[in-house]
């Protein structure tokens, strides 16, 4: 796969938006990456993809000086969980310690089409939480007994979600991690029973993950931003 890079003309600010890239990565797959100076302490990078087939994978460096040996010189501050097709209008932010120049590295197996943006934000601040909704969205989805994504599509500036156990007989399981269990346990997710539901407060960057104790669940959702 070719590596397509794409270098900023000027230095992200304090408090401003990047539109780092729009892009469709053709079948194959392609390599993207975005270099850019930040005059911030810290740098918030958003992907909403949707992914055809094969996976999509986004990583974030920090280097030193933009005239570095690449390689020799990047440190690795932040991995999004890669994202396995299919998937639509995938919302996820990360948001790390930041140095002169950033890197975000993204590589697409095959089809994919994302839209990349990188905030210089506040030490402490992960994203805007708005008091009240101004915005919902409703969707649904299937967990099965292997942990997966419990959130296909995110609401923008989202701070709250519900999620229901739509099963008249089978136990969700839901978590942080890509490794959670229904077992007791550091991995041992947190039950919702058949028919039940939680509410969490939790904004679009977090990842959240489910699994089924049987048959697949209907997981419905209700996001508000």
């Amino acid at each position: 796969m070719i590596v397509k890079k794409f270098t900023a003309s000027g230095p992200l600010l304090q408090g401003h938006v990047l539109r780092l890239g729009s892009e469709t990565s053709p079948s194959g797959g392609q390599v993207y990456e975005y270099v850019f100076i930040i005059q911030s302490d810290n740098v918030q990078v958003s992907l909403q993809a949707n992914v055809t087939s094969g996976d999509l994978d986004v990583q974030v460096f920090t280097q030193g000086n933009i005239t570095d040996s690449p390689d020799n010189a990047r440190t690795e501050i932040i991995t999004f969980p890669t994202i396995s097709a299919p998937v639509d209008e995938m919302l996820m932010r990360k948001s790390a310690s930041s140095m002169e120049v950033i890197i975000v590295r993204v590589t697409a197996s095959d089809v994919a089409q994302f839209v990349v943006h990188a905030k210089a934000i506040n030490n402490g601040e992960t994203t805007i939480k708005i008091t009240g909704a101004t915005v919902a969205k409703n969707s649904g989805t299937t967990i099965t007994a292997v942990p997966s994504l419990i959130i296909p599509v995110s609401l923008q500036d989202r701070n709250g979600v519900s999620i229901l156990n739509n099963s008249t007989t089978d136990t969700l399981y839901v978590g942080f991690t890509s490794s959670l269990t229904i077992a007791a346990g550091i991995l041992a997710g947190t039950p919702i029973p058949p028919g039940s539901s939680i509410g969490l407060d939790i904004a679009a960057g977090v990842t959240l993950y489910g699994i089924s104790d049987g048959a697949d669940i209907d997981v419905r959702l209700l996001e508000v931003g």
